[in-house]
This record gives structure tokens, C-alpha cells and sequence, in this order.
């Protein structure tokens, strides 16, 4: 029968599954795997921060593995890939680490540091992870800088009218109303409109407009209205109305008057909009409520 004690440290749990092994833990009032392992004392720890001063040489200094060693190291790895990457070794992984199965299942890594070191340091843990992943993530290190928002991005109804792709029903309905006046717009994501801005982070960021009328030189944003006094949108708008002079073009934030949901679906039966697959269910689900 296993037997438990508390890491006099960090107080997890300690399983014990012989008797001796709890014995001998428990007259030592030894400390969990993790504490062990993470203190300086700990002999590995200690070989390497000497390594690192050069108070001990490194015992493989000079030393090269023998191609037997090698070689056996290339069918282990071969082995061990080829049993992990089966079918039924997935399907088993899954289904012991579905749902609550998995040790994680409604937890998060703040609830792990809290529970672990307290408040005080759980919130200095989580301050210094969210700076780290910021400056990991900003600006050019980002895997989106300079690169236009890709299709189906965003919560609003998304699809394809003509020869546009729209990201919301404000969008289609300002492509709906300029086309009834004769103006002819292209989309603005493309390098040529790509202008740069500084972000409320102050870190710098790619913006490219929605819509472009080149004939009449206007640079179009669309927003909701309230969204067009949000700091983002600010920023975005202070930079546009700075840059896009130079080149001979104004700039206007415009909210226009969302389509019927009637007019919308007789686009939609008659093939002229296209919405995503995940907007279509949307959709499909939104109008069967009222069938």
C-alpha cells in the first residue's frame, strides 16, 4: 500500500510505494524530486556552476563518442520514433490524458505557482512570463509583422463578394454602397498601402486599410462606431492621416449602415456572397431560429 508524505518545502505530496523507501524518507524529512533537483546543492547542479567558473573541467572535455555508441544511439532513436509515431500509441495517449484525465484538466500555470510558492511570488512568476512572451512576440520577432490579417481572422461574418473578401457585414455593406454610387475600390492589404505605426505598447506595428478608391485617391477604414474612439484605432488613424498625405491620398474612418439580414440572405441564395464555413453555420444557425 503506498504510503504519502509532505515536501517539507514546497509541501506536494511525496508518494511512496515501499516501505523502506518511506522509512528512510521520512527519518531523513527529505524533499520532494523537484526541490532536490533545483537546489544549489544538488550535485549536478554544483558540477556544472564549477564547470561554468572553471574550478572543474568538464569530464568529456577532449573526448569523442565511439561510432559503436553512435550507432546504437541511432537505432534506439529510431526505435523509440517509430513506436511513438503509431496510430495506436496516439489513440492510447489521448484517451489517457482526454478531459479530466489530464493532469492539467482546468488548471493553468498560475494555479500551479500559487498552490507551490504563494501569492506574492505566483504574481511575480506570471509579471515576468507575460514580459517575457511580450518582448518574445513584438515587433519584427513577431511571426504576423508586416504580414496582412489572414482570411477567416476575426468575429464578424467573413466571405467573398466579387472580388473581395470582407471581414465583417459593415465591410460588405460600404463595398455594397460604393459599388451603387459607381466608385471602384481594391482592396488596401497589400504592400503598397502598408504604412508603419507605433502601438499603445509603443511597439512598432504593420497597418494596411481596408479599401482603397483609387480614382478619387481616398484610403478607407471601417469600424464600428465604437470602436473608432479605442486607443488602437486612435493610433491607427493618427498615423494614417500623417503618411497617406504624402503619397496624395486622404484618409477617412467611416461606420456605415449594416445591410438587412433579409438583403444579406438573398445575396447569399443567390451565390453573390460566399460566406467561410465557419460564418455559413453562423449564419444557417442564426436564421433557423426564426424559420
Amino acid at each position: 500500500m503506498a504510503e504519502e508524505l509532505v515536501c517539507p518545502k514546497c509541501n506536494k505530496e511525496i508518494v511512496y510505494h515501499y516501505l523502506g523507501s518511506f522509512n528512510t524518507s521520512k527519518h531523513k524529512n527529505s524533499k520532494c524530486l523537484t526541490c532536490r533537483t533545483s537546489s544549489a546543492d544538488y550535485p549536478l547542479n554544483k558540477i556544472n556552476r564549477e564547470v561554468k567558473l572553471g574550478i572543474r573541467k568538464n569530464g568529456f572535455a577532449d573526448k569523442k563518442h565511439t561510432e559503436e555508441q553512435k550507432n546504437k544511439w541511432s537505432v534506439i532513436r529510431k526505435t523509440n520514433s517509430g513506436k511513438y509515431k503509431t496510430s495506436e500509441f496516439r489513440i492510447k495517449m489521448s484517451e489517457v490524458t482526454k478531459g479530466e484525465k489530464n493532469p492539467m484538466y482546468g488548471k493553468t500555470f498560475y494555479d500551479i505557482w500559487l498552490s507551490k510558492y504563494g501569492k506574492e511570488i505566483a504574481d511575480e512568476k506570471l509579471k515576468n512570463f507575460r514580459a517575457k512572451q511580450s518582448e518574445l512576440n513584438s515587433g519584427e520577432k513577431n511571426n504576423m509583422y508586416g504580414k496582412p490579417s489572414p482570411h477567416g481572422s476575426g468575429s464578424g461574418y467573413s466571405g467573398h463578394y466579387r472580388n473581395f473578401y470582407f471581414r465583417s457585414l459593415l465591410e460588405l455593406s460600404f463595398i455594397l454602397e460604393m459599388e451603387k454610387s459607381g466608385i471602384n475600390l481594391i482592396g488596401g492589404e497589400i504592400d503598397k498601402f502598408a504604412i508603419k505605426y507605433y502601438n499603445w505598447k509603443g511597439m512598432i506595428k504593420t497597418y494596411r486599410p481596408d479599401y482603397v478608391d483609387e480614382v478619387n485617391k481616398i484610403i478607407y477604414e471601417i469600424k464600428p462606431k465604437r470602436l473608432c474612439d479605442s486607443p488602437s484605432v486612435k493610433l491607427k488613424t493618427i498615423a494614417a492621416k500623417k503618411e497617406y498625405p504624402k503619397f496624395g491620398y486622404t484618409y477617412e474612418l467611416i461606420t456605415p449602415t449594416k445591410i438587412s439580414t433579409s438583403e444579406l440572405t438573398k445575396l447569399i441564395n443567390n451565390k453573390h456572397v460566399i460566406l467561410i464555413d465557419r460564418c455559413l453555420k453562423e449564419y444557417q444557425k442564426y436564421i433557423s431560429k426564426y424559420e
